[in-house]
């Protein structure tokens, strides 16, 4: 008798109720929530001593299945500026299988090292296939456990609505909130924590699928800081994705660098200029899936 009484209230109960999140690890760590293609709008903006600065800018179009995708369409655009310095580059990523293809479309402005001008050569030519595993992160057993643990103490989930959930830093956090974070991290990390600030804005179609979600960020310490925002929002179309015809490895890729990819820069040893403010968006930049591309 009492099973079937589970098996009937269960019939009546809506699905709403049923799919409802009640942890912030249950909301964004689900595979069967976030699935589907997308369209993704990404900004991460970085000041370094008040003297250098990077942005980002991330616009296109993603096949999502099981938090992994399996085809995307994707324009960046980079930019650095500080002293001597000032580089715009975009570039184009495909995935498609098991392959991630990459090209530098463009770099313009002032730079003087080696790479660049070997990038400024091969821009808008060479595709670079990567394999998709070596970008892959996956967690597994006590990793995904503590990831989950964090993610439930660092975040407060509000549910508004049955198809309306916000995600915030806690902004007080209890002594025993503290001790479990320093359990899985440490104090400076910690530290970062508690003074930023990040909120989710998760819409979904009143069950247990996402229909948009956008985002905010800042974080900041010792004279570096790092905000954003974004949006991923479901699309009805799959994600257009085309192989590029040719394509070398990274293998083949690196074999013609004679000098070290990743240049080094004197940053100031105190904050000595005026405050910066972060790189105007391009107005030129593709949206949706970016499907009109050359190889």
């Amino acid at each position: 008798m009492r099973r079937l009484a589970s098996i009937v209230l269960t019939l009546l109960i809506p699905a709403t109720a049923l799919a409802a999140f009640t942890k912030p690890s249950e909301l964004l760590l689900s595979p069967s929530f976030v699935r589907g293609p997308m369209d993704l709008s990404q900004d991460v903006h970085v000041s370094v001593e008040n003297t250098y600065f990077a942005s980002l800018w991330v616009r296109g179009g993603l096949d999502l299945q099981d938090l992994k995708p399996t085809a995307a369409n994707l324009r960046f655009t980079f930019d650095i500026t500080g002293p001597q310095l000032s580089i715009r580059t975009k570039w184009q990523a495909r995935v498609r299988g098991e392959s991630v293809y990459l090209l530098l479309e463009s770099i313009n402005g002032e730079y003087d090292h080696e790479l660049a001008r070997f990038a400024a050569s091969m821009a808008g030519k060479t595709w670079i296939e990567f394999p998709l595993d070596e970008l892959k992160d996956d967690m597994e057993g006590d990793e995904k456990t503590m990831a989950a643990a964090l993610l439930d103490v660092m975040l407060e989930l509000t549910h508004p609505t049955a198809s309306h959930y916000m995600l915030k830093l806690h902004e007080q956090w209890t002594a025993a909130a503290e001790m479990e974070v320093e359990g899985m991290t440490d104090a400076e990390f910690l530290e970062v924590l508690k003074n930023g600030t990040m909120q989710f804005d998760v819409n979904t179609d009143g069950s247990d699928h996402l229909r948009s979600v956008s985002h905010t960020f800042s974080f900041s310490k010792d004279n570096v800081t790092v905000s954003g925002n974004g949006t991923l929002t479901a699309r009805t179309s799959p994600v257009a994705v085309e192989v590029p015809t040719k394509s070398m490895t990274v293998d083949e890729f690196t074999s013609k660098l004679s000098f070290p990819i990743i240049p080094s820069f004197n940053l100031p040893s105190s904050d000595t200029s005026d405050e910066k403010e972060e790189s105007e968006e391009p107005v030129d930049e593709s949206e949706g899936d970016c499907s009109a591309m050359s190889d």
